[in-house]
């Protein structure tokens, strides 16, 4: 599930990942559900989180050793850990300022989100830029009214969410009103409501807020 806005910042995208989580299954057909999906963590936010399990000192002058350092056995820190194993090894390196191991912290970030399995990345709901240079066989783009920029803007985030999935991808809009609109209908383009097909869903409650 991809979307161009943080859940913190829509009630819609909030809305709609708690339901796809609870129960009752969804579905009149079919019974389907609940999912366990996992809103994927910012990487700045992941950074910060593994520079506290490693009890890397916040000041970014700080020198640090990596006898000063926690390590798990397996994992993102595990990977820093094998950072330094090199540096010591290739360059004889023992001594290292905060900033620049949390860099490595940083790019071990990035490399996990892009390489990750597909086991682990099989139900989760993370934004546009989250989203950059990896693949999914279906996607959901959540579009809700919190959705700003211009329209070659839009139309950018739309294609980059649109284009991460290899089979499938659906797009939920929040207002009928604004399928009509772009990304979705060339700028300048006015269609009447009768031109367009929409497979409309329950949007009582998710007026914005």
């Amino acid at each position: 599930m991809i979307t161009p806005v943080r859940a913190a910042n829509s009630p819609f995208v909030r809305l709609i990942i708690e339901r796809v989580r609870s129960k009752p299954p969804l579905g009149k057909k079919r019974k389907v559900g609940p999912f366990r999906l996992q809103w994927e963590a910012e990487d700045d936010d992941r950074v910060i989180e593994i520079c506290r399990e490693i009890a890397l000192p916040d000041t970014n002058d700080a020198r640090v050793r990596v006898e000063d350092l926690k390590f798990a056995s397996e994992g993102p820190s595990a990977s820093v850990r094998a950072w330094f194993t090199r540096q010591r090894r290739l360059f004889g390196r023992t001594d290292f300022n905060a900033a620049e191991v949390r860099e490595v912290v940083r790019s071990v970030v990035r490399q996990g989100r892009v390489f990750s399995n597909r086991k682990e990345r099989n139900l989760v709901a993370l934004n546009v830029h989250q989203a950059k240079n990896r693949e999914f066989d279906r996607i959901i783009l959540l579009w809700p009214y919190e959705v700003g920029g211009n329209d070659e803007s839009k139309r950018r985030l739309a294609y980059n969410a649109i284009t991460r999935a290899r089979q499938e991808a659906f797009v939920i809009v929040q207002g009928e009103e604004r399928t009509r609109q772009p990304p979705f209908v060339p700028s300048g383009v006015l269609l009447n409501p009768d031109e367009i097909e929409v497979e409309g869903i329950d949007t009582t409650n998710l007026a914005p807020r």
